[in-house]
């Protein structure tokens, strides 16, 4: 019986014979031919001796593949396929120096001590090995049928198929077919804190949930976004996404009708704040911020201590934010 081992030697023979002959005798193509040969009988070995730590119908993982089905309306399937390959629940190992890494991970984990370098092996090159599982591809189907919800896609049909390779090897292949993606024919807004509700319909062309929009995760974030950026940049310092409530979608009849709501703070309405004391610490000291320390003010900023290794006239015109002006999200970031 031939080993991989004995395969090896015999191809590096068969490499020292081509380069006997006239065809290979430039001394630049001899050496890439060798590179070539040794790069794949190392990657030969690596991979037929980790088969052996295989027990009985155990395959490793080679590759995840997805393939789009009938996704004609899809405008960006590139963008879309990207982003379903982020959810494997299992993935191939990946590789150093064209080795598998789950080939260190055996080799370290069957000594029976392990030195300082072992570990180091351990912890940032060895990879576990990707064996094939099929409760983890399930688990990969029902994943990317959430993503795909979480685009629109509340239809989409996902199914796999698994495709055996030589050395206990197999490509698990994902067919998605994304199905019609659902949009909103409208959307509606519920607060019962008048002033916002007028502050936000005088801004409702901004919207990320105008009829025609995919019903997604995505717009419904971006709208969140949107209402709590507007709302802490005139004043509502305390607004924040919990303020909002997740989006009810009424599909009953032939139309997709949102609705948007906004709960009051504490049962009160949200207030708004202004900008109170401005003090700028210089070498800021938890432990010292409640002792007298010499500072100084310079138009209504007050720096703390007066020592500065740059001087306080310096930092003021760069201080956007002023004493008595509405909060303002934008100004503090700046």
């Amino acid at each position: 019986m031939i080993t991989p081992n004995k395969k090896f030697v015999l191809l590096l023979l068969f490499a020292y014979a081509k380069m006997l002959n006239s065809r290979y005798r430039n001394k630049l193509h001899s050496l890439l031919f060798i590179l070539v040969l040794l790069s794949f009988g190392v990657t030969m070995l690596s991979s037929c001796g980790t088969v052996k730590y295989l027990e009985g119908d155990q395959r490793f993982l080679k590759k995840n593949k997805i393939y789009l089905k009938n996704a004609r309306g899809i405008e960006n399937k590139s963008k879309l396929k990207s982003d379903l390959s982020r959810v494997y629940a299992l993935r191939p190992n990946r590789k150093f120096l064209l080795i598998p890494r789950r080939y260190f991970y055996y080799k370290i984990q069957q000594k029976s001590d392990t030195t300082k370098i072992n570990r180091w092996f351990l912890k940032h090159i060895a990879e576990p090995p990707a064996i094939l599982d099929t409760s983890l591809i399930e688990k990969t189907e029902n994943n990317l049928k959430l993503l795909l919800a979480k685009k629109g896609y509340f239809d989409a049909e996902v199914y796999s198929k698994t495709k055996k390779r030589i050395r206990r090897r197999s490509i698990v292949k994902y067919y998605v077919t994304p199905n019609s993606q659902t949009k909103l024919d409208s959307a509606f807004l519920v607060c019962p804190d008048s002033v916002i509700y007028n502050i936000l319909m005088s801004r409702k062309e901004e919207t990320f949930l105008k009829p025609g929009a995919p019903l997604s995760e995505k717009n419904y974030t971006a709208e969140v976004q949107r209402i709590v950026r507007l709302l802490r940049n005139i004043g509502y310092a305390k607004f924040n996404p919990s303020h909002i409530a997740k989006l009810a979608v009424d599909t009953t009849g032939q139309k997709t009708i949102a609705r948007l709501e906004i709960y009051l703070e504490k049962n009160q309405p949200h207030r708004t704040y202004r900008i109170g004391n401005i003090n700028i610490h210089h070498q800021y000291n938890y432990a010292l911020q409640n002792q007298n320390q010499t500072d100084t003010t310079i138009n209504e900023i007050r720096f703390i201590p007066i020592s500065f290794e740059v001087k306080p006239k310096a930092i003021v015109p760069k201080v956007n934010i002023q004493k008595n002006r509405l909060y303002n999200i934008n100004d503090i970031e700046e």
